[in-house]
């Protein structure tokens, strides 16, 4: 009977683990998927080398004007994606305790990914103007 119980709960430890594996691979996915797209379209962010900054970073952010084709709008929904997954795999480390600073850096990862998602709607509608019009 005891080692019933001891084999469930090691066997529910090695799912938690997998489940915890599986998104933090999902994470780094999509980070590598953001930095090849990125780097297929010519489209990295820039560290410019200025004489006061030795390495000045100026980040490139999809806007409509920048937008040729669909790859562009593949790099906002990865990014969305990401922040997403991080939040949900911060929620479930922070568990039920409501004054974690997990919570807090939950809420930043999402409120990123509603920016991403909102940027990547109003290129959409913008395209879909320019494109019916």
């Amino acid at each position: 009977m005891v080692q019933e119980q001891q084999l469930r709960s090691e066997q529910q430890l090695d799912r938690l683990n997998d489940d915890r594996t599986a998104q933090v691979d999902h994470i780094g996915y999509c980070a590598r998927r953001v930095r090849r797209i990125r780097k297929s379209l010519g489209f990295t962010h820039i560290h410019k080398s200025v004489p006061k900054h030795p390495a000045k970073f100026n980040q490139r952010k999809i806007v409509f004007d920048v937008v040729s084709e669909e790859r562009y709008l593949q790099v906002a929904v990865f990014d969305a994606e990401r922040n997403w997954s991080y939040a949900m795999q911060l929620k479930q480390e922070a568990g039920e305790d409501v004054h974690s600073r997990k919570r807090f850096h939950m809420a930043n990862k999402l409120r990123k990914a509603v920016r991403h998602t909102s940027n990547l709607e109003a290129i959409v509608k913008m395209c879909d103007r320019v494109c019916c019009h």
